[in-house]
């Protein structure tokens, strides 16, 4: 709500306002008092945010709109007392970075110290007199100034303030210190407090403000409140006159001086760039590549970007001498330059990838390169960066942790003290839907034991909380670095992580100011790979890279038809599973289209089944317009991929490269931005109308542009997932147990749990050995071709140094008792513990020291160790008796995760003699419409945004997997069965996809599968 300025009102600047990024104090955006302070006449605003400078990007940019005066500055606390430190010029900026910095180390800045140079410093008058006043005179002497305020909360404030000025012979300006840009923002302020307190509102009494004077008040509403010292308002504008300096006076720098001597980054890059392109093209750079070539480092020069990409060669780099594995993507892989500096392994060429997408004259943004290393050994590259620039010259990007559906409805809900249970009914309501879409009825009706006036206020606050930010968190990997010191631009503060530290700003606010970054990402998949290619080198004596892992093998296409691809990367999801039989990819681009297509973008677009059908040949290819079939001859004349849209519109629509870049980025923002989705929309319309295309043509190609706002796949992007995607399958095809092996030991990742990674590999001929303390490693091992052993890894709640203690014992045991010696020597004193051992003996781990499970969990109970202080004597253990079948695969689920012994559904099917469930092995046989009833062990649950309200479940027996599909009716029916179930029984009828071998059963009734015992398996499974 914006207020108009009045007529006849005094001259004046508020120097004390705190945003949302005083976290759970400040109850506006930024943006929102910027545009409510230019609204009420005000000469300018001062953002003082607590401790930091997080919400100055958004603040700066949104005053530059308004040509709006915005001060910079920060409040911090001084022996209790509060100061406000606004920035004069651009040094006094960089003092305050440095004085936040070093808060944020909980270091107390020394006064007399140079940096608080070149700022206004002020002071607050909260109490009747402050000893500080008079040393903070004498040291900042004409900067020092005293700030006086009235809540009409009873106090004194304003004589306070008199006397104190006449006492010490100091300045006074005026300020209502708001905290929110307007009084209806109140209640969200009160709640706010709450949260930041943990107390309901009921009890919070003091803590809360006393009524809602803390605004942007009006230039009339301050006249008549500082009526008796109106020189105290306008004592403002001189202190706005001192501060004039501005985020655009910031001069981003990369760093350079690690450069050959001689070498400018120019030149050094360009030959860098026709070294690497002699390396990727042996037998002759192409004219093609380079005249590309030509064109890329003709633009990266005139930008100003040639150190940036200098920088990410001298990371990768780095990461080739030490042997670990990564990959570029994202936008990067349609540079011919990332691509000959070997940053990316795709040829942009090749695959007609469109550069502008990546940089472009226009856009006048920096570039942004993605990086994947191994997941595991990313922070050695993170440490790296650290140690070459030093941590005042790099840190990693920030994130504002913001209110979300969930995380808003159960905080405010504690705020207004609502009942647990009616808390987790009104946050299932809110499950994958935006709270907007919800009508009213359906709150009330989940929620009836709250008032109806109390829930209107409660989702009032909701939806006035969503997008607030709650705290400063780490980027999963984008890096800043500087030539100058980072310190002086942005404040830096430790992240949770030990050994990270992070700017104040996210991505959007360092894109925005020209600051550079480089995402240093983890990817599980390249660690596994890494250990695929080790391992086939020490068994099979393969020396396998990416590079030289042979190229599109047929064999591997046709395993990747068949839809056999569980634990290979991005298309081993059900989805994906279900499309690869009707897709039928054969070469690499085919696989391109894959990971790209089963997105809810081209889903939502409509543009699967013409693919599809013109794939099939049962649809004519049509082109209305000659350029077009340039664009999209690859793709049947369905776009797919963002390059073609940005190409359409740059041939067809007539967009430059920068306007085609706008319309990407509208694209994936349309929902937060319609309204430049819909300015650039007409723009694309009528570009195509003036080029001869149909008004009807143009409202369908955009109707597919708005299912692929969001959800779109860039082309460069599934290119390099298609490359791993590529490799992970010709590994799983040719070398399951060295892939199997390497899977499990890059856990956590990927989309399926230990035991459907193990039976998949048992059907495919791996054998899999048991856990033993003489035989297992901490890791899992391959002892010979197609033999794998587990090991101590795959126990739960086993330590790992515990494990790898294991490990290093001399072997073999003679005993128990000496295995227990020698485990005692290797740990630290007072390290090993009863629990250990019993993790150990319940994985049945010692059946080589001639002890079953039951009889080592025995032993272990008589010992005396240091968390069991009792000593328990030996029994008789001839009495012991032995395990049921059952109990035996529950007790190995529980343990370590799966069960070797057999499939839970093979001794179900055995046991109960369960003959008219028809197994996975036999529903491919089955007639279209045909009834059947299915039974297996649930490993997966999906229900996608485009599905509306459609249930799909995986299920698995002894011999494979069972797509279910439970329409939103039956879902609704037996709700809780489906999600509460690890074994399902379900009837239904078969369903086939016309054209490929695709099987699904559709559910009518669902059941919990009885199993003999009482004790049940902790199975996991995916589930989204």
């Amino acid at each position: 709500m914006l207020t108009v300025r009045s007529t006849n009102s005094p001259l004046f600047c508020e120097l004390n306002v705190k945003s949302n990024y005083s976290f759970l104090e400040g109850a506006s955006h930024p943006e929102e008092l910027i545009e409510q302070a230019h609204g009420l006449g005000y000469q300018g605003m001062a953002l003082t945010d607590i401790n930091g400078l997080y919400g100055a990007a958004r603040a700066h940019l949104s005053a530059t709109k308004l040509n709006f005066k915005l001060i910079l500055g920060a409040e911090i606390t001084l022996s209790q007392s509060p100061l406000i430190l606004l920035c004069q010029n651009r040094n006094g900026y960089g003092n305050l970075c440095e004085l936040l910095t070093l808060i944020h180390q909980d270091k107390t800045p020394d006064l007399s110290s140079f940096l608080f140079s070149d700022l206004i410093v002020i002071a607050p008058v909260i109490a009747q007199d402050n000893f500080l006043f008079a040393q903070l005179k004498d040291i900042f002497k004409e900067r020092f100034y005293l700030m006086a305020s009235y809540f009409y909360d009873g106090s004194p404030s304003l004589r306070w303030a008199k006397e104190v000025s006449k006492k010490y012979q100091l300045p006074v300006v005026a300020s209502n210190r708001p905290l929110f840009h307007h009084p209806h923002r109140k209640p969200l302020q009160d709640v706010l407090t709450c949260i930041k307190h943990t107390c309901p509102l009921k009890s919070a009494g003091f803590k809360l403000l006393p009524n809602l004077e803390r605004h942007l008040k009006s230039l009339k509403d301050l006249s008549q409140l500082f009526s008796e010292h109106p020189e105290w308002l306008t004592q403002t504008l001189e202190v706005a006159d001192q501060c004039r300096f501005s985020l655009s006076e910031l001069h981003y720098r990369y760093p350079t001086e690690w450069l050959p001597t001689g070498e400018t980054g120019n030149s050094y890059l360009r030959k860098l760039a026709f070294e690497g392109a002699k390396n990727r093209y042996p037998n002759g750079i192409p004219n093609a590549v380079q005249e590309q070539l030509q064109h890329e480092l003709s633009l990266i020069r005139e930008l100003s970007y040639s150190d940036y990409f200098l920088t990410i060669w001298d990371i990768i780099q780095f990461a080739q001498s030490r042997n670990i594995l990564y990959q570029g993507r994202g936008s990067a892989a349609n540079s011919i330059v990332c691509y000959v500096l070997g940053i990316t392994a795709i040829d942009p060429v090749r695959m007609n990838l469109l550069f502008e997408r990546f940089l472009s004259r226009e856009r006048k943004e920096p570039p942004d390169i993605d990086i994947d290393f191994e997941h595991e050994r990313r922070e050695e590259v993170i440490q790296f960066i650290y140690e070459r620039y030093g941590r005042d010259r790099a840190a990693i990007t920030a994130t504002h942790i913001c209110f979300r559906r969930k995380s808003a409805i159960r905080e405010v809900a504690k705020a207004f003290d609502f009942p647990i249970l009616s808390t987790e009914r009104l946050l299932s309501l809110s499950h994958k839907r935006n709270l907007s879409e919800i009508p009213f009825e359906e709150w009330s009706a989940v929620a009836p034991d709250i008032s109806e006036r109390l829930l209107k206020q409660f989702l009032s606050i909701v939806n006035s909380i969503l997008t607030f930010p709650r705290h400063l968190g780490t980027h999963v990997g984008g890096f800043v670095l500087s030539q100058d010191k980072l310190t002086r631009s942005i404040p830096i503060e430790s992240a949770a992580m030990e050994g990270r530290t992070v700017v104040q700003w996210d991505k959007n606010d360092l894109d925005a100011l020209g600051f550079t970054r480089v995402d240093i990402l983890g990817l599980g998949i390249l660690t596994c790979i890494r250990k695929s290619f080790d391992y086939l080198k020490t068994t099979y004596g393969k020396d396998y890279t990416l590079a030289t892992l042979p190229a599109e093998d047929p064999k591997v296409y046709e395993t990747i038809t068949r839809g056999d691809t569980i634990g290979v990367f991005q298309i081993e999801s059900r989805a994906q599973m279900n499309m690869l039989p009707r897709l039928k990819p054969r070469n690499f681009f085919d696989l391109v289209v894959e990971i790209s297509i089963v997105r809810p973008g081209p889903i939502q677009g409509e543009m699967v089944h013409p693919y599809l059908k013109r794939r099939q040949g049962l649809e004519k290819i049509e082109y209305p317009h000659p350029k077009l079939e340039k664009i999209l001859k690859k793709t049947y004349g369905v776009p797919i991929f963002q390059e073609q849209i940005m190409k359409m519109a740059m041939e067809v629509a007539d967009f430059t490269g920068g306007e085609a870049d706008t319309l990407r980025r509208a694209m994936g923002t349309w929902r937060r931005d319609q309204k430049t989705l819909s300015e650039i929309a007409l723009r694309f319309k009528e570009g195509l109308i003036n080029n001869g295309l149909s008004e009807q043509y143009a409202a369908q190609v955009f109707k597919q542009i708005e299912g692929f706002a969001e959800y779109g796949f860039p082309e460069s992007h599934a290119a390099s997932f298609a490359l791993l995607a590529y490799a992970t399958a010709y590994l799983k095809h040719y070398y399951p147990d060295v892939y199997l092996t390497a899977l499990l030991n890059s856990q956590p990742m990927g989309f399926y749990q230990s035991h459907t990674l193990i039976h998949d590999a048992q059907r495919h001929g791996v054998r899999v050995l048991p856990i033993d303390v003489s035989l297992s490693h901490y890791d899992n091992f391959l002892e010979a071709p197609h033999q794998m052993r587990l090991g101590f890894r795959e126990v739960q709640s086993l330590q790992k140094r515990t494990g790898q203690a294991i490990e290093k014992l001399k072997k073999p045991f003679r005993s128990f008792e000496d295995f227990l010696t020698r485990l005692q020597k290797e740990l630290p004193p007072r390290v090993l513990t009863k629990r250990e051992l019993f993790h150990l003996a319940s994985s049945d781990a010692f059946q080589s020291l001639g002890l079953t499970r039951r009889e080592a969990l025995w032993k272990i109970q008589s010992l005396h160790l240091q968390d069991s202080p009792l000593l328990w004597s030996e029994k008789d253990q001839t009495l012991l008796p032995g395990e049921e079948p059952w109990e035996r695969i529950a007790l190995d689920y529980d343990t370590f995760g799966v069960s070797l012994f057999c499939h839970p559904m093979d001794f179900l099917r055995k046991e109960f003699k369960l003959r008219k469930f028809t197994c996975s092995k036999d529903l491919s046989q089955k007639p279209q419409g045909s009834p059947v009833t299915v039974a297996g062990l649930v490993v997966s649950r999906q229900m996608p945004p485009t599905a509306n309200g459609v249930l799909f479940i995986t299920l698995e027996d002894e011999f494979g997997f069972m797509n279910l599909v439970i329409w939103n009716s039956v879902y609704q029916q037996f709700r809780e069965t489906l999600f509460k179930s690890s074994f399902l029984m379900c009837e239904g009828k078969i369903q086939k996809a016309k054209g490929a071998k695709v099987t699904h059963v559709i559910i009518d009734m669902a059941f919990p599968l009885l199993i003999p015992s009482e004790r049940r398996p902790q199975i996991q499974e995916h589930s989204y």
